[in-house]
């Protein structure tokens, strides 16, 4: 969760409901606004925070814990929205982002697996590659957790933009 979503969720929990003055409630209503709007629209902010794929990939990976927590299947629907040449695959019961990208021989294809070995280095994070003639396939998903976390939007995001 962002920043700006987070301190919104605890001050709307936080504060007792008596700040709410009956003034404030016509005004409320003179807007249509209900009260739980703030709530909606910080959640809807968090949908959409991460907006296109090239704001995925001005990213980073956070680091991740054991316990972490799935991204739901909302999160990943609206995250797929960025890459939608990925697919999901499950693998021993892994949920994981994958794609399969051609080349035109090999060497092409070795270079980009190395490419995607650098990021995957300086990003702290690690697909599952195979590289054959002409083709590589990348597997994205979060080996502590099991399954998919935003990390792995993040890096499929940027393994697109590395491809061009």
């Amino acid at each position: 969760m962002g920043t700006e979503l987070s301190q919104g969720l605890f001050n709307l929990v936080s504060q007792p409901f008596s700040h709410l003055s009956h003034r404030n409630m016509r005004w409320r209503r003179a807007k249509r606004q209900p009260l739980v709007h703030d709530l909606s629209r910080l959640v809807q902010r968090a949908f959409h925070e991460e907006g296109t794929m090239e704001e995925l990939t001005g990213k980073t990976c956070e680091p991740c814990r054991i316990g972490a927590p799935l991204v739901t299947d909302d999160e990943a629907a609206e995250l797929h929205k960025h890459i939608p040449k990925w697919s999901f695959a499950e693998k021993e019961y892994v949920k994981r982002l994958e794609r399969r990208f051609e080349f035109p021989d090999f060497a092409k294809a070795l270079d980009f697996t190395n490419g995607i070995g650098k990021l995957a280095e300086a990003e702290g994070h690690h697909p599952a590659l195979l590289t054959e003639w002409g083709r590589v396939t990348v597997s994205w998903w979060t080996h502590k957790i099991k399954g998919l976390h935003k990390n792995d939007f993040i890096m499929a995001a940027k393994t697109d933009e590395l491809f061009g």
